[in-house]
């Protein structure tokens, strides 16, 4: 064991006082500033063409993957991708600015910040629904999937199951 003894060592860095902050511009971190959103519109836009669907298990890594439905969007390994999520969807995009990637064995990994927003789990089943001819993959959680299934089954069960 070591003792230390000794005045405390000065600070590498100099304070930094308010009116030196103020006259600094003040700088968007350069991830930040690249990232480009996209609006609802033109993710709707991409909902276009018959769907492809799939059924997924959320691995640790955020892994999703379905043959059927990575085929059908035709992503090679390496293809660049913007990832959005809202109201228990994840939204995939093909988009040569994009900050992901196809895995090389041809998968998608989800964000963890993506997955907590949706309250996606390890080991959750997922539905993929891709849109070849709009680039377009959503991943449905099973809250969401949860609640179209009790307005379709209210709806039939309003009308009457005979009818």
């Amino acid at each position: 064991m070591v003792a230390v003894t000794g005045l405390p060592l000065p600070s590498v860095i100099p304070p930094v006082s308010l009116e030196d902050r103020a006259d600094r511009p003040r700088r968007d971190p350069p991830a930040a500033a690249a990232r480009r959103s996209l609006p609802l519109v033109k993710l709707l836009e991409r909902r276009v063409g018959t769907a492809v669907y799939g059924i997924s298990v959320v691995a640790s890594n955020g892994r999703v993957a379905d043959n059927v439905v990575m085929q059908a969007l035709g992503w090679a390994p390496g293809r660049h991708l913007n990832i959005r999520q809202g109201r228990g969807l994840v939204f995939v995009i093909a988009d040569d600015h994009g900050l992901f990637r196809v895995t090389a064995r041809g998968h998608v990994l989800l964000p963890v910040a993506a997955r907590r927003s949706c309250g996606l789990a390890v080991g959750d089943r997922v539905l993929l629904a891709a849109y070849p001819r709009g680039g377009l993959l959503v991943v449905h959680a099973p809250g969401v999937l949860d609640a179209v299934v009790d307005q379709v089954q209210a709806a039939a069960l309003a009308v009457g199951v005979d009818d």
